[in-house]
């Protein structure tokens, strides 16, 4: 029987032209087919003729069933330059590819490995040389490859294998958002899998045995009460035993081993699909911000605009999930911002699954439940880097098909981890389970003294697809390192950089200015830029850049460094160029004769000087205020026309005045208006606002005619704080907000007075 599994493949060696062969069932498994391709136009060949053999073996399949054809795809994309594809270039170098699909895609992993197993005995037995294999497996496949090469070690069988390349493999774990398991489990009923085919496909691979295994974390049930969510038993069982196939942590020893992410290892997390700060970039995702609206519902009597100015949605009732992370991980996670506790979500939110569409009929569960989700040891792992799935994106559309709404919502989620895809490890014990997720692997000299992997490689820059053809089109420098890995022909000594800093001055003259860059990896290379208004000197391409102004206002300067492992996130540092250049940005009465007046703040600036006059004839008059943009001037002169002048100075000397004209009137009225006066303005602590009016009979109370409303916006026009008083000063406190500019609205009389406020602390 030493031959047993040649036997398999007889009736397809016998079939020059067939595409597909099977691998029949056994006990052991449920068996699958292979295609060989010689070319992108040629899958005839057979094990009998082969050259140079290359094994894929295909991943999990998420959602429809995926294809030999759909396989062969993922390495057969162009890189960006529009050069050849993975595949073609093997190809050109000798190399056959076996594509291996599997009957039951979702079964137990052990069981798949010895499908592999059974194709690499009939290989090894029928190809006509000597040829070694590599076998490279995908995602699920890279676990299901490393399983089959270490069993066949164990049992002394010669896989004949010369290198095992695990493309983006979940080897600590894979993740799905809880938000996204509970409403998969809500909707896992005959009547709501009738509704939704496309979620009950998605449902069926959710509890497919290989699924329990690679899931790290599994919410238990959908209405199950708040709790933090322990690591799963399948998936603990599964990698104990795998782990602990040989005393080389269940890597195979008898072959070169390398291990690549389609995540970012420089640390950057993933982003949403919305770019609610307005910088124009799509946010960074963090804590304590919910994963998908769908028409985010207005406050009742409030007025306030829906989150992301979302398109109106037919619907009574707000639908929201998402996971969230717990108060330990929100304080530590790197990217977490202050807007969640600002947004009043604390640390963390409730995940509500209700709708009902607009003619008020059921269409999911009657009522709402509530859950607050956190991870085992405090895990960040919603938004770690790692290539992403788009979980949430395939739920909105599967919705959208049935339902016509609109959507904002996190785009993507992290699926496999960088951690896990390079089986890299961060914990001083080396025992494989505690990890920072956030680690810049990309910059760690000693990072192969962290994983069993003999060679590993991830981008520098963004995190990439998990689940698209075109991830490793992204960066055509990890196409060349999978064909250098290959062929044997060049290596890849790279790393990322993204730890590079720069450091010097805040403010840029005509004299050279100097900034350095620390920090930096071996193998890196830096590329330096600069605002327009700064004159290049020399270092490009060096540790040091120096330049000097050209012109005045704000600049920049900047490094990008790069390696063969792609470019990391460019660092920029803001300067001030030139002369300061100070504009106003507030007018605020006090008590007559007595204003405010502030000019916005100049980096660096020594002292201001203010110079105001009656217009047009009127006595010139000064003021020095040291270090601060704000003045506090009396107008001596009366009511009138007055124009007002401010200057700053800085090293790099002192800027022209800059004018303003306005209408100024002691009975409380600034050109026929009732005033608004906001002091101290920027505030620290408590905001007074006062408010006068010329033509008030109460001119001797504290209270005026009639009451006005208050209302202070953040600066995405989101309402944070609204009273309505007829008291004339009005106190506010600002402990609550975060440091920012906020806008002042004033409503009375049916008019609208408006201020701009600083909070800084």
């Amino acid at each position: 029987m030493k031959y047993f599994y040649l036997l398999l493949f007889v009736a397809c060696l016998q079939n020059l032209y067939a595409q597909n062969f099977p691998i029949n069932a056994t006990a052991a498994h449920s068996g699958g087919t292979y295609s060989i391709y010689r070319s992108p136009f040629d899958n005839t060949t057979t094990i009998g003729n082969l050259r140079k053999p290359i094994i894929w073996v295909e991943g999990f399949e998420i959602g429809q069933p995926v294809t030999i054809s759909d396989n062969y795809t993922i390495i057969n994309q162009g890189d960006n330059n529009g050069g050849p594809s993975l595949a073609s270039r093997l190809h050109s170098s000798g190399y056959d590819i076996i594509v291996l699909n599997f009957n039951y895609n979702g079964d137990y992993i052990q069981r798949n490995a010895k499908v592999l197993e059974d194709l690499i005995n009939a290989i090894n037995s029928g190809k006509p040389n000597s040829e070694q294999l590599v076998v490279m497996g995908y995602s699920m496949g890279g676990l299901i490859a490393r399983y089959a090469l270490v069993e066949m070690e164990n049992q002394s069988v010669n896989h004949q294998t010369r290198l095992y390349v695990s493309y983006d493999a979940p080897h600590k774990g894979a993740h799905i958002p809880a938000s996204v398991q509970a409403l998969a489990l809500t909707f896992n009923s005959q009547t709501y899998r009738s509704v939704f085919p496309e979620l009950a496909t998605l449902i069926d691979g959710y509890n497919s045995p290989a699924a329990t295994q690679m899931l790290k974390f599994r919410v238990p049930a959908a209405n199950g009460p708040s709790q933090t969510i322990p690591v799963s038993t399948g998936f603990t069982n599964f990698f104990n035993e795998l782990n602990s196939l040989n005393a080389n942590g269940g890597f195979p020893v008898n072959c070169q081993s390398v291990g690549l992410s389609l995540g970012s290892w420089s640390g950057i997390p993933q982003r949403a699909d919305f770019d609610s700060n307005a910088d124009g970039f799509k946010d960074f995702q963090y804590s304590g911000f919910p994963a998908v609206y769908i028409n985010f519902p207005v406050s009742a009597g409030s007025g306030s605009p829906q989150v992301w100015n979302l398109n109106a949605c037919q619907a009574v009732a707000a639908f929201s999930f998402q996971s969230f992370l717990s108060t330990a991980s929100c304080i530590t996670y790197p990217y977490y911002s202050t807007r969640s506790t600002y947004l009043g979500l604390q640390n963390y939110d409730y995940s509500t699954y209700w709708y009902r569409n607009s003619t008020e009929s059921q269409l999911l569960p009657l009522g709402a439940w509530s859950n607050i989700y956190n991870y085992a040891n405090n895990e960040a792992i919603d938004f770690a880097p790692g290539s992403f799935s788009n979980t949430y994106e395939q739920v909105v559309n599967t919705l959208n098909s049935q339902i016509n709404c609109s959507f904002a919502y996190y785009k993507n989620s992290s699926f496999i981890s960088s951690i896990s895809a390079l089986a890299f490890n961060t914990d001083a014990d080396n025992n494989f389970t505690t990890d920072d997720l956030f680690y810049k692997i990309g910059d760690d000299v000693n990072r192969l003294s962290k994983t069993k992997f003999n060679d590993i490689y991830a981008f520098c820059g963004e995190n990439t697809s998990h689940t698209s053809s075109s991830s490793i089109a992204k960066n055509p420098n990890l196409l060349q390192w999978v064909l250098n890995k290959v062929t044997g022909q060049g290596t890849t000594a790279c790393y990322c950089g993204s730890s590079v800093a720069i450091s010097g001055p805040n403010i840029v003259c005509s004299a050279n200015s100097t900034f350095t860059a620390s920090n930096i990896p071996p193998n890196v290379s830096l590329t330096w830029n600069k605002s327009s208004n700064l004159n290049y000197i020399s270092g490009q391409g060096t540790s040091s850049y120096t330049v000097n102004s050209n012109g005045a206002s704000a600049g920049f300067v900047s490094v990008s460094p790069s390696s063969q492992c792609g470019t990391a996130p460019s660092v920029t540092q803001s300067v001030m160029v030139g002369s300061p250049s100070p504009t106003f940005i507030n007018i605020n009465a006090s008590s007559c004769p007595e204003y405010y007046f502030d000019a916005s703040a100049v980096p660096n600036a020594t002292s201001y000087f203010w110079q105001w006059s009656k217009d047009p004839s009127g006595i010139i008059r000064t003021k020095t205020t040291p270090s601060s943009s704000s003045g506090k001037i009396t107008l001596f002169d009366g009511s009138g026309n007055y124009r007002i002048g401010v200057k700053a100075t800085s090293a790099c000397g002192t800027s022209d005045f800059t004018v303003q004209t306005f209408v100024m009137s002691c009975g409380g009225t600034l050109g026929g208006k009732a005033v608004v006066a906001t002091f101290p303005n920027p505030t620290s602590s408590t905001l007074t606002i006062q408010v006068t009016d010329s033509l008030s009979t109460n001119t001797q109370s504290n209270a005026l005619d009639q009451p006005y409303e208050l209302q202070i916006m953040d600066r995405y026009s989101r309402k944070v704080f609204s009273a309505k008083s007829s008291d004339k000063a009005f106190q506010i406190s600002t402990d609550g907000l975060p440091d920012g500019i906020y806008y002042l609205n004033l409503f009375y009389k049916d008019a609208l007075l408006q201020k701009q406020i600083i909070i800084r602390r």
